[in-house]
């Protein structure tokens, strides 16, 4: 439970991204500054130990289900 309190205290803060901004209304400027906070909250994880995987553009997280037969299952 340690981890999602954790986790649960890092949503507090509140994300420069999150606001209801349109896309004309951003600069560059704030667009600069949520980069930047990006970069920061990456290397603080990195810092603290975690990992970054990188997965491959064909893994899906979806497995292939088994294909479904209509046939007949409509009532005579």
């Amino acid at each position: 439970m340690a981890v999602k309190k954790e986790i649960e205290s890092d949503n507090d803060q509140t994300n420069p991204a999150s606001h209801d901004e349109t896309a004309e209304s951003r600069t560059i400027a704030s667009r600069t500054k949520i980069r930047d906070k990006v970069e920061e909250d990456i290397a603080r994880f990195l810092s603290k130990g975690g990992a970054i995987d990188e997965i491959s553009a064909d893994v899906t997280a979806d497995p292939p289900r088994k294909p479904e037969s209509n046939y007949g299952a409509r009532a005579i």
